[in-house]
């Protein structure tokens, strides 16, 4: 869990990591998801498409190049951070 001073953000788990063509977000409720960004650690964004079935959120990560990244999940308002790594 991330925190963001005082309040605690929600829980969404990401799998597999690493990933190579696909990474899976579970959260409590993925319909409540606002905003989703992905990043590399030199800042460049990533246009992602993602479906959701059955609750999780599938990332298709084929298209990005082997690294590292930040995605960014945004609901009612808090935000949560998780580090992953693409591998080929």
């Amino acid at each position: 869990m991330i925190s963001n001073g005082n309040k605690a953000i929600a829980t969404a788990k990401i799998y597999p990591n690493p990933a190579t063509s696909a990474l899976y977000v579970k959260t409590n409720n993925t319909s409540d998801i606002q905003q989703l960004s992905i990043v590399d650690f030199s800042g460049k964004g990533f246009y992602v498409s993602y479906s959701n079935t059955d609750g999780i959120l599938k990332i298709n990560t084929e298209a990005m190049p082997a690294g590292n990244y930040l995605l960014s999940l945004i609901s009612e308002g808090k935000q949560q951070i998780e580090r992953f790594t693409i591998v080929k």
